[in-house]
């Protein structure tokens, strides 16, 4: 959107999206007056686009949480939601993730978000493509996380589950103990 690239995806319940929105626009704007975002009210999601880079916007929201989102995802790559490009996305993700996770587990989850693309295709295209991404989201180390959200098919990766907000409010709560308790 007007040249800014989209660098994060944020999730939310129906009735909650929007306010979820308002909170990510309210931290990073201090960041980048010009950043846009926009809620695709259909399938509860809301793309934030800005000079900012996805490592960047994740550490300032994570310094004061959002409330309404549930997860929030950086985005490194874009494309069309066909099983070429979903390839093409999981090779780019673990060739910027292999730099720093030698013999570590990576996931993947897909979530598709209209009728552009069939989830079950995508992932057995995938997991015949790269056998080694495991299943059992319990125990990896990075997940990769394909969002199709018709027409674009995104993707990004995150260290032990930290897409998921409510994980980022007991790391600050387990901060303030340890400031409590000293």
């Amino acid at each position: 959107m007007r040249g800014r690239p989209l660098v994060l995806i944020v999730t939310a319940p129906p009735w909650r999206i929007e306010r979820a929105a308002e909170e990510i626009g309210d931290t990073l704007y201090a960041l980048d007056k010009d950043l846009i975002i926009t809620v695709k009210h259909e399938y509860s999601v809301a793309l934030v686009y800005t000079f900012i880079s996805p490592e960047k916007c994740i550490k300032e929201i994570k310094r004061t949480p959002p409330a309404y989102a549930s997860r929030i995802l950086p985005i490194y790559f874009h494309g069309n939601p066909q099983t070429n490009d979903a390839i093409e996305a999981v090779s780019h993700l673990l060739n910027i993730i292999d730099a720093n996770a030698r013999d570590k587990s990576i996931g993947l989850e897909v979530q598709v978000r209209g009728k552009c693309l069939d989830k079950g295709t995508i992932l057995s295209v995938l997991k015949n493509h790269y056998p080694l991404l495991s299943e059992n989201k319990s125990t990896i180390d990075y997940l990769i996380r394909i969002e199709v959200v018709c027409p674009m098919l995104l993707a990004g990766f995150v260290v032990d589950k930290m897409d998921r907000v409510s994980r980022w409010w007991r790391q600050l709560e387990d901060k303030r103990q340890k400031i409590q308790n000293k």
